[in-house]
């Protein structure tokens, strides 16, 4: 399947460890009303200031066993895309109740559009049990918590990576239009992306109050 480019969009992996299992996040970001490739220069600063905003806001809510290891920023809307990643390592500060390698905190992702089928998100290596206020549920002070620590994390990204004349960074989601394609060897169906349908800013984050799972993370 080709690539489809999305001009002036960087992807964003945030890749860690929780104890031996990997898990990872992918996030989007783009210069407002610019959609030129990205230069090498702006490509390894979004990776620094995401791995340093990490730091700064993550760090305080995640379990010992949480580690993000790596942050690597590309530009995925240049068939010839710049890399950058940063290497620094950041320990979850919360010792103690060991929190179980599946489960997440599941962050939303608002944005000013309709859409069909699941909504944007991010399964975040963050909490641990002292946070919850039931086998189920995060504790209302632990969801201010998490979503103060995104809400800071951008602002901090946003705020760390020098702008493009007066156009400022923002965590963005491209959305794909979708064909459905028979595959008779493996007796099924495939939903691919055939194209671009646009992207949008994400203007608000909350955090779902039941504790997410990322079953995934177990077998990547």
């Amino acid at each position: 399947m080709a690539q489809i480019l999305v001009p002036g969009v960087a992807q964003l992996v945030l890749s860690g460890t929780f104890l031996t299992q990997p898990w990872a996040c992918v996030w989007h970001f783009a210069f407002d009303n610019n959609q030129s490739n990205w230069t090498q220069t702006e490509i390894q600063s979004l990776a620094a200031a995401t791995s340093q905003a990490w730091g700064n806001h993550a760090v305080a809510i995640s379990t010992t066993e949480v580690t993000l290891r790596t942050t690597t920023a590309t530009d995925i809307g240049s068939a010839t895309p710049v890399i950058g990643i940063d290497s620094n390592q950041h320990v979850g500060a919360i010792a103690g109740g060991t929190q179980t390698a599946s489960t997440c905190a599941m962050m939303s992702f608002h944005i000013n559009a309709r859409y069909k089928g699941g909504h944007p998100r991010c399964y975040l290596p963050w909490g641990a049990p002292l946070n919850q206020s039931s086998e189920y549920q995060w504790s209302v002070s632990f969801q201010t918590s998490a979503n103060n620590a995104i809400a800071g994390m951008i602002n901090d990204i946003r705020g760390n990576v020098p702008p493009r004349g007066s156009s400022l960074v923002s965590h963005v989601v491209p959305r794909y239009n979708y064909q459905v394609v028979d595959d008779p060897v493996h007796h099924k169906y495939l939903r691919q992306r055939v194209s671009l349908k646009a992207v949008n800013i994400i203007t608000s984050y909350s955090l779902n109050p039941t504790l997410g799972t990322q079953r995934r993370r177990l077998h990547a």
